[in-house]
């Protein structure tokens, strides 16, 4: 219960740290366990609302391999169906979990890493994978996701409130600077 309040506060703080940074974002938050939830799809980052014990509720399994693909499918889709004047300049994926695929049913791992190479090398975006309870640079690599851009965190209270503030981090260099950088999994303590 303890780490379910810090997930809510971390991810509040990231919200609202991200609501005050100029210029706009569309944010898409989706939220997964054995199911696949979008609670925002798109939406201007400065009307999204706070998560609360209500619309955050950890458990189940993991199906991160769905997540990603119909996240992927979904925003890709989204951006295709939108005008060229209003395409996004710049797409930032973060995927952040407590567990290791264990339950997908309609991707595979090639799959997964196809797509992710794909928006990548042709699309441009970029992509930041935080894992606790695993070896989570290991994982990246193998969905192609960059090493420099994973982080290993902790699956305690203080270890999500921390992936929060280096999510946060690589977000805000993205949406400024166009890239990551090299300093976003550096915010926190735990690494």
């Amino acid at each position: 219960e303890a780490v379910k309040e810090d997930a809510i506060g971390g991810f509040n703080s990231f919200l609202k740290e991200q609501q005050e940074l100029r210029g706009d974002a569309l944010f898409t938050l989706v939220l997964f366990d054995t199911e696949y939830r979008i609670v925002n799809d798109g939406k201007p980052v400065k009307e999204v609302r706070p998560l609360n014990g209500k619309t955050y509720s950890p458990g189940g399994m993991t199906a991160l391999l769905d997540a990603v693909g119909i996240t992927l499918d979904s925003v890709s889709r989204r951006i295709e169906e939108t005008p060229p004047s209003n395409k996004p300049e710049k797409v930032i994926v973060a995927v952040l979990t407590d567990g290791l695929e264990n339950s997908s049913v309609e991707y595979s791992a090639r799959q997964i890493f196809e797509k992710i190479q794909h928006k990548q090398k042709i699309d441009g975006w970029e992509f930041v994978y935080l894992g606790a309870n695993q070896d989570a640079i290991k994982e990246a690599t193998a969905l192609g996701i960059k090493k420099m851009n994973s982080m290993n965190f902790a699956c305690t209270g203080e270890g999500v409130k921390e992936s929060y503030l280096c999510i946060s981090e690589a977000v805000k260099s993205f949406r400024q600077k166009g890239v990551v950088g090299d300093n976003w999994n550096k915010k926190g303590k735990i690494h």
